[in-house]
């Protein structure tokens, strides 16, 4: 059982997708925006989106120049699959 609130695709609004880039990859733009664990829906907001389909991607990063963090952050990479991950 997961642990604390989820969020699935009937909490998202998908407003506009676009195609900045398609070849090796596609690059899209969305227009969404999200319910909140609070309850309401979340500002429209805009987020890049880059889909290597079958590829592998890695995030290098430096943590002494720029420390990653991430805070009641919104991911949604596995929520533009297709299938939806999991099925």
């Amino acid at each position: 059982m997961p642990y604390g609130p989820t969020l699935g695709r009937d909490d998202v609004e998908l407003i506009q997708r676009d195609t900045l880039y398609q070849g090796f990859f596609r690059l899209e733009a969305l227009e969404l925006r999200h319910r909140l664990f609070e309850g309401g829906w979340s500002a429209t907001m805009r987020r890049e989106v880059h889909n290597r389909f079958d590829a592998v991607g890695v995030l290098l990063y430096d943590r002494t120049v720029m420390p990653w963090y991430s805070s009641n952050s919104f991911a949604l990479g596995q929520l533009t699959t297709r299938p939806p991950p999991g099925n």
